[in-house]
Formats: structure tokens, C-alpha cells, sequence
């Protein structure tokens, strides 16, 4: 529910819950009018485990099909936009 109601504070009208909150907080017209893309990003410090439950060290299929599952239930919402660009972050190398 998270993931739909995030979707909705960003594209739906006013008269919706999350909607009301956005244009409350003084953003009246959908996010999604104001840009032409806006990046949802799913993974920060995925590698970590003091970021459990969603540290995912070593475990990319299990990163993969947690990520899909958090974009399947934004891509449910009926205020979904081609807008948003679904983007899986990850942790490859320690530079040093």
C-alpha cells in the first residue's frame, strides 16, 4: 500500500487521499504535470545489513524479485504514469 499511495501523492488529482496531503503541503497540480520524468529509485545501501529487511548482500535474485515486486504494485495503481522511470539501484565495487 506504500508504493500505491506514494504513486498517487505524485500523479493523483486533488480530490484523492494522498492527493489532498500533496496540495495540503502546497503542491496542488500533480507532480506529474510539473516534470516530464520523475526517477523512483528502489536501493540505497543494499549491500548493508543494518539496512535489513531490505539489505540484500549477496543475493541479487532475491534483490531482483523484491524490486519487481515493489514496481508491480506502484504499476497497479490506477494513478500510475509513463512518467515515472522505475529504476533498481545497486552497489558493484569499493573504488579504493
Amino acid at each position: 500500500s506504500e508504493q500505491a499511495r506514494l504513486v498517487e501523492y505524485l500523479s493523483g488529482p486533488a480530490s484523492s487521499p494522498m492527493g489532498k496531503l500533496r496540495a495540503e503541503w502546497g503542491q496542488s497540480a500533480p507532480w506529474t504535470q510539473v516534470f516530464e520524468q520523475i526517477y523512483l529509485e528502489i536501493g540505497n545501501e543494499t549491500w548493508n545489513s543494518n539496512f535489513g529487511p531490505q539489505a540484500f548482500a549477496g543475493q541479487p535474485e532475491r534483490y531482483g524479485a523484491y524490486a519487481q515486486m515493489m514496481f508491480d504494485a506502484m504499476k497497479a495503481s490506477p494513478h500510475f504514469s509513463p512518467k515515472f522511470r522505475l529504476v533498481v539501484n545497486g552497489w558493484a565495487t569499493q573504488p579504493d
